[in-house]
């Protein structure tokens, strides 16, 4: 049996890309934005992880860029002088400034969550996902060499930030992957309507 995630709620990057919105541009910067989301150490911890999962990755600046305009539903668009690797070690510091200053935290783990047959299934998902074939294969590469869990949570934003239909056999198969991955109950209803 997998554990308890330290929130219910969605967290990290995923979490951080629902926060820009049409008028996130009233909170500041991206730093800003991302400081206001972040709530625990435990919240920090995990968007430091996200990030710094993307940075080191064999994925290119364009197709961070590609998956970071998607999730955020293109209300984020990079500048002729940012990469994704820019704005993803932006997140990174916000998130180790914050543990600095308000105590740290351990990303979360469990050697289930790194299961082949877990990961299989959320590779899966993603190849009958109606998405872009571009943003497949970013979810493929972060399935296959990152972390599963991470592109399970990316395929959900991506499903809610492009209001991407689900089919009913796909629902069925993200509730049980969203509970092997030990993801709360409001991460995988934010797809439900979608169904």
């Amino acid at each position: 049996m997998s554990r308890e995630r330290f929130t219910d709620f969605d967290f990290g990057l995923t979490r951080l890309a629902s926060a820009f919105h049409q008028d996130w541009g009233y909170a500041g910067e991206a730093e800003d934005v991302a400081l206001e989301g972040i709530g625990s150490s435990e919240g920090a911890a995990a968007l430091e992880h996200d990030a710094s999962l993307l940075i080191g990755s064999a994925l290119s600046d364009g197709q961070i860029e590609l998956l970071w305009e998607a999730v955020t539903s293109e209300n984020y668009l990079f500048g002729a002088d940012e990469s994704g690797r820019d704005l993803l070690r932006r997140f990174q510091a916000v998130g180790r400034d914050w543990q600095r200053t308000h105590g740290s935290a351990r990303p979360e783990t469990d050697p289930q969550w790194e299961d082949p047959q877990l990961r299989d299934r959320v590779l899966r998902a993603v190849e009958a996902a109606p998405l872009a074939a571009e943003l497949r294969e970013v979810l493929a590469v972060c399935a296959r060499t990152l972390s599963a869990e991470l592109a399970f949570r990316l395929l959900l934003r991506l499903h809610v930030a492009g209001s991407v239909p689900v089919a009913a056999a796909a629902w069925a198969e993200y509730q049980e992957v969203n509970a092997a991955f030990a993801l709360g109950e409001y991460v995988i209803e934010t797809v439900e309507y979608l169904v």
